[in-house]
């Protein structure tokens, strides 16, 4: 599964996904991209999972598949 890590989650807690291609959106340059182009780019990207600390991003933004 490919899983890509919000900027507010550590890196560390990529560590826990044993078995999973984990990014971080820090180290593939993606900082500071709005959540609307972060879960395009993301989805584009082929990414299958996006982890987030934001409690809010259900309200601004609808993912494929919810």
């Amino acid at each position: 599964m490919k899983i890509l890590l919000d900027e507010l989650m550590p890196k560390r807690f990529a560590s826990l996904l044993i078995g999973h291609d984990v990014s971080h959106v820090v180290t593939i340059g993606w900082r500071h991209i709005v959540n609307g182009k972060l879960l395009a780019l993301s989805e584009a990207s082929g990414f299958t999972v996006f982890i987030t600390k934001d409690g809010n991003i259900s309200y601004q933004q609808k993912p494929r598949g919810t």
